[in-house]
């Protein structure tokens, strides 16, 4: 029965590494010499062992103990079935030997490292170990060598949560080597989403290479070697100011910087008066709609005052003092805001695009730029945008970069499902790209439109 690429991923996901799997079987009975009938497979000993099927026997040994055997398909063309014996190392760690049929003898065909899992369609898989994950290796099969061809990907999915930090501050930027989006404090946890060797360096090492990540809804890059494993009791908060309760009076804020609380309190619209803004002493003549909300936020830590955040549903706005007097500062379209004390800003929302009646939000990073009073945009290429599980309706390609010509690393099949990991900024094109991993475990790029097209949406699959 050949295996299908769902019944691989099921394997991975349900027995990971650490966790004991089901005991593989020391016989069966497969067509293993391309006749279309059945042949007796048995395998025999510990640490010397002895494969038998069809007459033909093959030996060889292991450095821990043999578990069993396991049958794949990976010369799809034809019936026979190859032989996988799967064995423990002393340390535990897994250990595999391929056998085919010859020319009426079994031979011994060599691997890739890693853990091979058969994907259909002459297409093997290896699980390499890359300290505290694996990487997904995917090879092609040809049978008239025999051997393994390497389809390279640019990057790597990490599955599941991975408890590493950020030992010192440390930049999040928004390509590998790109522009820096915002320095990390030290202790940061990222969340781990990809990973990217380093163009010609031993991508074994999970400390070489570039890791994409997320820290508190920002998607960028840090260095591999920037890493290293965590506690999950030391984690950060990145966005420091959370409170984000409002009010209709707020007292006992250092707004003027002169060390003593100032009440602030909202006068509503009467009559032809707009409304004002009142702190301590001081009116400040702005548009108070009956739904406008304020609090108390810290803009940047290190100077003595601290700011009044005004939200509303029309309009949001900032006061803060300048000079002994307050002065009214813009704020970018926003549903929430999130203020770092640093003078950065998180936006999140406001910033829609429609797709077959779903959503698509953007989370935006400003900095605040004292000289000229305003919030400056730092751009970035990659945004949040997760996507759990869509159906593939219709075969589409997932690519090694952001091309419309790059490599193909993995062709989706139909009815198979996928999950939309990120989506990048536009580029000089106008394109819009969504990372995508495949069923399989693999990583590669398409187009927004194009898994527009192919996918069967649910109602809120693109909420993000």
């Amino acid at each position: 029965m050949r295996k299908t690429a769902a019944a691989v991923l099921w394997a991975v996901l349900a027995f990971p590494a650490w966790a004991q799997a089901p005991a593989l079987p020391r016989e069966a009975d497969a067509d293993v010499d391309g006749d279309a009938k059945p042949e007796r497979i048995v395998l025999e000993g510990t640490r010397d062992f002895v494969l038998r099927a069809g007459g033909a026997e093959a030996r060889s040994s292991v450095t821990g103990r043999v578990l069993g055997l396991e049958l794949l398909d990976l010369d799809e063309p034809s019936t026979g079935k190859e032989v996988l014996v799967h064995a423990e190392s002393p340390e535990r760690s897994p250990e595999v030997q391929l056998f085919r049929w010859k020319g009426g003898a079994l031979e011994r065909v060599p691997l890739p490292p890693g853990k091979p899992q058969a994907s259909g369609s002459g297409i093997v898989l290896f699980d390499v170990p890359m300290g505290f994950w694996s990487r997904r290796d995917k090879y092609t099969y040809d049978a008239d060598k025999p051997g393994f061809s390497e389809v390279p990907q640019g990057l790597y999915f990490i599955h599941g949560e991975r408890n590493v930090f950020l030992p010192r501050e440390t930049p999040l930027v928004s390509e590998p080597g790109g522009v820096l989006l915002l320095p990390l404090p030290a202790h940061t946890n990222p969340q781990l989403i990809a990973f990217a060797p380093d163009p010609g360096a031993r991508r074994e090492s999970a400390s070489s290479g570039w890791y994409l990540v997320e820290v508190d809804r920002l998607v960028g890059w840090v260095r591999g070697d920037a890493l290293t494993l965590n506690k999950p009791e030391n984690r950060v908060d990145m966005w420091l100011d959370r409170d984000t309760s409002l009010y209709d009076v707020y007292s006992d804020t250092d707004l003027d910087g002169d060390g003593l609380g100032d009440s602030v309190s909202l006068e509503r619209p009467e009559g032809t008066s707009p409304g004002a803004l009142l702190i301590g002493n001081h009116r400040v003549k702005l548009p108070a709609h009956p739904d406008t909300k304020l609090q108390g936020v810290d803009l940047d830590f290190t100077d003595k005052y601290r700011e009044v955040f005004l939200q509303g549903k029309e309009e949001s706005r900032l006061v803060r003092f300048e000079g002994g007097a307050p002065r009214v500062v813009a704020l970018p379209e926003c549903d929430e805001y999130f203020f770092r004390g640093d003078n950065a800003l998180m936006c999140v929302g406001r910033e829609y695009q429609e797709h077959k009646g779903g959503t698509v939000q953007r989370n935006r990073y400003f900095v605040f730029d004292t000289k000229q009073e305003t919030f400056r945009e730092r751009p970035q290429s990659l945004y949040t945008h997760y996507v759990p599980e869509l159906d593939v309706k219709k075969t589409f390609p997932l690519l090694r970069s952001r091309e419309p010509k790059a490599p193909v690393v993995a062709r989706l099949a139909a009815d198979s499902t996928i999950e939309v990991l990120v989506k990048s900024a536009s580029d000089g094109h106008g394109r819009n790209w969504f990372l995508v991993r495949s069923q399989t475990g693999l990583l590669g790029w398409a187009e927004v439109d194009t898994v527009f097209k192919n996918v069967s949406p649910r109602r809120d699959d693109f909420e993000p």
